[in-house]
């Protein structure tokens, strides 16, 4: 009979062994199928991540293009308007004065 329970310890100590491996090879692979997703996921915010970036630095510079030409649009324009500026002053003040009553309506 003690051959019996020495035998029955025996194949309840290698179950248990067998038990923690497989317990241990399920938990190995759980945790793989688990961080399969998340790898995926991680992976897809990266490249969305990655596609913002661009879009974003793309509406930057259309909008630092945008201000250059509206800015040289306004320097054109106030450049012309000091030439006429400066060339009525010069032919207000650099004209002989008119003899006789100014012919403002004539």
């Amino acid at each position: 009979r003690g051959k019996e329970y020495k035998g029955a310890a025996e194949i309840g100590m290698r179950a248990a062994r067998l038990r923690a491996k497989e317990m241990t090879m399920f938990g190995i692979k759980r945790n793989q199928m688990a961080s399969k997703p998340r790898a995926e996921f991680d992976v897809a915010i990266q490249v969305e991540m990655r596609n913002l970036k661009q879009k974003c630095h793309a509406l930057r510079l259309n909008i630092k293009r945008e201000k250059a030409q509206a800015f040289a649009v306004f320097e054109q324009r106030y450049r012309n308007l000091d030439t006429d500026l400066s060339h009525a002053h010069a032919i207000e003040y650099t004209l002989p004065a008119e003899v006789g009553p100014v012919l403002a309506y004539p």
